[in-house]
């Protein structure tokens, strides 16, 4: 199994490479994009996307050096990379392909009009459809070998072989550890959020920004610093603040993107109002799509804390 290690850290350093340049093509292509559709630069968008993609990509690349090396801890956090890849990739296409006709038809309307409407509408489903064909095995396929490698029992063997002495990743089981890192990379993404979108936050029905927006985002980001925290140390009270905030979280985002208002949420992101205007009928027809994914994405996280949940209260008892 080491040269098997090899080479998929060495794929895994090469995908890496790639999405870290491509985040940072992002910021270097934006001020030429903006200047040909002749729209303002949205900063604060295009640095988060900055951010999202080349730290994705450096994170990689990072893993795929801990697998040629063999060290226990790059096999755990590639199967948890790769295990919250096919997750979120498996919702997020499965949403697409049932919404297809709506942003076919949200993108036909914001390009033509009148008897050609019709026709538009019809091409860009095909052309949609085909692109969807063609990057869901890739979508799904990479993790999906991913976790197949990762998780067998030879490569396990041959990482704690290699790596004898343990590690943090080692101090809480892969599923609570997926939850600390989950939360804890949530805090940094939050203040960058705050700082780049004027303060936006979802709050219950209304739409936060501003010094009160950005003052949720930054106790928000508090209250999951310390669950990440008490979480990997397995503390009951993690599991509970947990699980409530998910909940809360929820709630608030749902009960505002429902609201149905998204002129202001997007203006109170920062969003220039030429392009919001522009792109206002496709935000229209997409809300419901917006919705289910929202709902979803909850099926996977409200599950984790409940499959986790042994290992916290099982402890009290124990102690």
């Amino acid at each position: 199994m080491t040269l098997g290690l090899i080479a998929f850290g060495a794929l895994t350093i090469v995908l890496g490479a790639v999405v870290f340049l491509f985040g940072v093509l992002l910021l270097l292509a934006a001020k030429p994009m903006a200047q040909a559709s002749g729209m303002p630069v949205n900063w604060g968008q295009t640095f988060s996307n900055t951010v999202v993609f080349s730290g994705t990509g450096a994170t990689l690349m990072l893993l795929g050096f801990g697998s040629i090396r063999r060290r226990r801890w790059a096999r755990i956090l590639m199967g948890i990379v790769s295990w919250t890849w096919l997750i979120c990739a498996g919702l997020i296409v499965g949403v697409l392909f049932a919404f297809l006709k709506d942003i076919a038809g949200a993108l036909g309307a914001m390009t033509s009009n009148g008897a050609n409407q019709h026709m538009a509408v019809t091409m860009i489903y095909v052309q949609l459809f085909r692109m969807l064909v063609v990057i869901t095995p890739v979508l799904l396929g990479i993790p999906l070998v991913w976790v197949w490698f990762y998780s067998s029992r030879s490569v396990r063997l041959t990482c704690e072989s290699a790596d004898t002495g343990g590690g943090w990743t080692d101090r809480c089981p892969p599923s609570v550890l997926t939850v600390s890192l989950g939360l804890a990379l949530s805090v940094p993404f939050l203040i960058l959020g705050a700082l780049t979108h004027h303060g936006m936050m979802p709050f219950f029905g209304i739409q936060l920004s501003g010094f009160i927006g950005g003052l949720v985002a930054f106790l928000l980001a508090g209250v999951w610093a310390y669950c990440a925290w008490a979480v990997y140390s397995l503390r009951s009270d993690g599991w509970w603040i947990t699980t409530v905030s998910f909940v809360l979280v929820f709630l608030s985002s749902w009960l505002t993107w429902r609201s149905g208002n998204l002129d202001a949420i997007f203006a109170s992101s920062g969003v220039p109002a030429e392009q919001l205007e522009k792109v206002r009928p496709m935000l229209q027809s997409l809300q419901p799509m917006l919705l289910w994914l929202l709902l979803l994405f909850q099926v996977p996280i409200l599950g984790s804390m409940l499959w986790i949940r042994g290992h916290f209260f099982s402890r009290d008892s124990q102690t």
